[in-house]
């Protein structure tokens, strides 16, 4: 009874594997489906036809990265800038590859010692990432530049502070600038949790 049983089980499985293979396109099982759907899409190498595109309707990865090797060479500043902003800011968000984002923004500093992003929310993403993946004085960098291009924003109180923190530890050419900011923090109107990092800070710039 036992070996009867044991061999309709595996009777079973065998039959129910034969009907899962022979009906895999229609349960969307079919191998080649999905590596096909997988597979990148092809796009234009030429240079202005992937500036058009990228400008008008975003890329992907490989597109922004193709894109970029061109302008690098191209010794068009403004437009190196111009899709640097765009490159980093899908490289932080979409693709979601912050280390990279910030390699890219070290290059355009050198470009443009003032640059940034378009729009607070973008560039606030930048300084955070750099105070946690860079090293600090880029952090710092970036932190100078919000508050010189968005001197109004609500941010500028955390941009400063995670520049403070980024510069607490060691000595830097920006150690001036982060003891300025702790001075104007000592008497900003902070939240609950701000006002605690900046008394753990304390010692460091006291």
């Amino acid at each position: 009874m036992l070996a009867f049983w044991s061999g309709a089980v595996l009777a079973w499985f065998h039959l129910a594997g034969r009907v899962v293979h022979l009906h895999r396109s229609e349960l969307g099982l079919d191998e080649s489906k999905v590596e096909s759907e997988r597979a990148p899409e092809p796009f234009s190498r030429d240079p202005e036809a992937l500036w058009n595109e990228v400008s008008r309707r975003g890329g992907s990865e490989a597109m922004h990265a193709d894109l970029a090797r061109h302008l690098d060479g191209s010794g068009d500043r403004e437009r190196r800038l111009q899709h640097a902003r765009q490159h980093i800011s899908a490289l932080l968000l979409a693709f979601e590859k912050p280390e990279a984002a910030l390699q890219r923004t070290s290059r355009m500093l050198q470009i443009d010692r003032g640059f940034t992003l378009n729009d607070t929310d973008t560039m606030f993403a930048l300084v955070w990432a750099a105070s946690r993946h860079n090293p600090r004085e880029l952090c710092a960098h970036l932190a100078d530049n919000y508050l010189a291009r968005f001197p109004n924003s609500v941010k500028c109180n955390e941009v400063r502070l995670l520049a403070c923190e980024a510069l607490a530890e060691e000595p830097s050419g920006r150690r001036a600038m982060a003891e300025h900011w702790f001075r104007q923090l000592m008497t900003a109107d902070l939240a609950d949790l701000q006002r605690e990092r900046l008394a753990a800070l304390a010692k460091r710039y006291l």
